[in-house]
Parts: C-alpha cells; structure tokens; sequence
C-alpha cells in the first residue's frame, strides 16, 4: 500500500459516516469500532452521550487498520499530547494540511496574560480535501444537533490549534510486505535476539519463559549465550513497569471535597481544569512518581492530563 493510498482509505471511510446522528445507526458503528478496539487494548469505553469527534476521528484510522500507529483517545488533549511524542503535531493554523490530517479547534482562546500553550483543545476533525486557501474536514459530534458533517474551513482559521499529521509514508511501508511471495513469515520467537525489551517483557508477563527461579535461570543463560540482547535485570524492570501500567489502567472517583485539579505535568505543571468531589476519571496506565506521591495520567471529559494518586481511588 502507498502512502496516497492509505491517505484515500481514511478519508472514505470517514466520508461514508457524514450526516449520521448522535445515536444513529452510523453512531453506533463508530462507537462500537472504538468499544471493540478499546476492549483489547485498555482504553476508556465510550458512550452514546459521550463527545464524539475524537471518537469519530480515531474510529477511521481503527477501521483503515492503523490503529497500532497513530494516536488514539476519546480526549483532543490527549491525542495532541500523542501526537507531540510522536513528532506529528503542527501548531500553527496557517499550516496547509493533506488529506486524512486532523485539525484540532480551540473555540475558546486564550487570554491576555494566560501561559503559552493554555488554549483549550475541544473539537478535532478529519482532513478530507485541500484547495488553494481552504480545506473541506469531516468532523464528529458536529452542530446544534451533533451529527457527522463535512465543512469548510478556510486555511488560517482563528479557532484552528493546529494539526496532527501521521507519516503515512512510514506506516504505509509497514502495512506492506517486504518478503517475497511464499516465503514463510519469520517467527521472532525463533530468533530471540531479535525480540525488543517490551517483547521480551511481555512474553515473561505470557509465561514463555516459565516462572520463579527457572525463569530467571533460563533468561539469565540465554542472555550469556548471546540469545537475547538484554539482563535479566533489565527484563525484570520492564516487567514491573508493564504490571504497573496495567495496575493503574481503570476509572477512578475523587475523594478531595475541593475537587482535583488536572495539570499538564505532575506537581508543578500548569493546571488545565479541574474535578468536582467524586466525579469520575479514567487512567490509561501512565504513572510517575514524584516526591513520593504517585502521579496518575487521566481523562476528564474533553480533558486529559497529571492528577494526584492521593485523591483518587
């Protein structure tokens, strides 16, 4: 596959969902393409009430089969913060988009003295054409009466935050078998030493390399032999991490009367709203500890960002 080919995939299958309505059929088939891919992957389930452009959004690139590649979230915020990771975010709304790029709006602007950075992300649609001063984009939970629509937006629009914009050109490749037809596909279990340290962590966390004190001995002498390319050690940490993750993967309530505030950091980062008492969160398993407190990454609603452990049960 070409990367104009995956590009032209994304943009049929979401042009295929324009005018379907919240709780429409067309609703229920985006929703259940993120449920289902959500369900095996520990992600937040979504709901027919829920905000649904990033819903709309990821549901394309699950369906095109790219889901493992590009940022996915119910929430703007986090797919941005994906997206940065990943190198893919564009902030600048003067920046001409391709097709099967999203934009992301901030309706609300900044304010005079507000911190850099401090716009808030609610709305996120699909690329679908480009002209010479403007873009067509398909957007999720769009309107008065939310449904899928195809608008126009003109290059340079004052609500655009900016753009996530996947390389496709790498995916595409990835997507595309490299062996000649009929060779039998390789199975890295057959050559360790190929296998990545979240492989190798993961295939401990499966119970391939069995248990206890005989699992350590036999990673410990394939590592000596040259078969894997990491200590046991190393291996085991990363195990821990995995476990960790996957500890702290769940929804959580607020326990503080004051409420919980989200921040774009733990501790010191500049706080993006704000949890009422026992309102309700989800964690995707990222943690960081510090001075002690275990700082967990949530998502609120629209909002996705670092709240105290300390607060959340």
């Amino acid at each position: 596959m070409t990367e104009s080919e995956l590009r032209k995939t994304v943009v049929s299958i979401v042009t295929k969902w324009v005018g379907g309505k919240q709780g429409s059929a067309i609703h229920k088939e985006i929703m259940k393409i993120w449920n289902d891919y959500a369900k095996t992957h520990g992600l937040p389930q979504a709901y027919i009430s829920y905000p649904w452009c990033a819903e709309t959004a990821s549901a394309a690139l699950i369906k095109a089969g790219i889901g493992s590649y590009v940022p996915l979230s119910l929430s703007c915020g986090s797919l941005i913060s994906q997206a940065k990771a990943k190198g893919w975010w564009i902030e600048n709304d003067a920046h001409k988009p391709k097709i099967a790029d999203q934009v992301i709006y901030g309706w609300t602007a900044p304010k005079t003295g507000d911190a850099p950075g401090s716009q808030y992300h609610d709305h996120v649609g699909t690329v679908v054409s480009v002209g010479k001063d403007t873009f067509s984009v398909v957007e999720g939970n769009a309107g008065d009466l939310p449904q899928v629509k195809k608008l126009t937006r003109g290059i340079d629009f004052r609500y655009i935050s900016g753009f996530i914009c996947p390389d496709y050109k790498s995916i595409a490749k990835k997507l595309t078998p490299t062996k000649p037809a009929g060779e039998k596909k390789e199975d890295p279990k057959t050559d360790a030493k190929k296998l990545t340290l979240d492989q190798l962590a993961q295939a401990v966390i499966n119970g391939d390399y069995g248990t206890g004190a005989a699992r350590k001995s036999k990673l410990t002498s394939m590592y000596k032999k040259s078969e894997i390319s990491y200590r046991y050690d190393q291996i085991q940490a990363r195990v821990n991490e995995m476990l960790d993750k996957q500890k702290y993967k769940r929804s959580y309530e607020v326990t503080a009367k004051a409420g919980l505030n989200i921040r774009t950091a733990p501790q010191s980062g500049s706080i993006l709203g704000a949890m009422p008492y026992r309102a309700k969160c989800t964690c995707d398993g990222q943690i960081k500890k510090v001075g002690g407190v275990v700082w967990l990454h949530v998502t609120y609603g629209k909002i996705a960002g670092w709240s105290s452990g300390d607060y959340l049960k």
